[in-house]
């Protein structure tokens, strides 16, 4: 049995070393994901309200309806091509590009096929 600091700790060890992440921005009004993104440090905050992309324009109709959008940390990995092949399989694979409001389904996106 694991004990609950020891869990912890680790958690932590594994996100101090594995510095690229992969979020998804999901509509908490009806858990919808519209946006995947590959990060590092707080790159999930730098999305705001009323920029003219689709993506600000759901965000603030989220916060105009008194709600905060969800951010959530995905998954981890230690380089850069991993957290893009990542990324790519799921705007392309699992979601879909037409059901994000992402612009492209993210770098080398030609060498995976589409959901459909």
């Amino acid at each position: 049995m694991c004990d609950d600091n020891y869990a912890q700790s680790l958690i932590q060890n594994v996100i101090k070393s594995k510095k690229f992440f992969l979020y998804e921005l999901i509509d908490p009004r009806n858990n919808s994901v519209f946006y995947v993104g590959k990060g590092q440090g707080r790159r999930e905050y730098d999305h705001v309200s009323g920029d003219i992309a689709a993506k600000g324009k759901i965000i603030l109709d989220i916060e105009k309806a008194g709600y905060d959008v969800k951010r959530v940390i995905i998954g981890r990995y230690d380089t850069d091509s991993e957290a893009f092949a990542v990324e790519t399989t799921l705007t392309k694979w699992v979601y879909g590009l037409d059901n994000l409001t992402n612009i492209v389904p993210g770098r080398y996106y030609s060498f995976v096929r589409s959901n459909y």
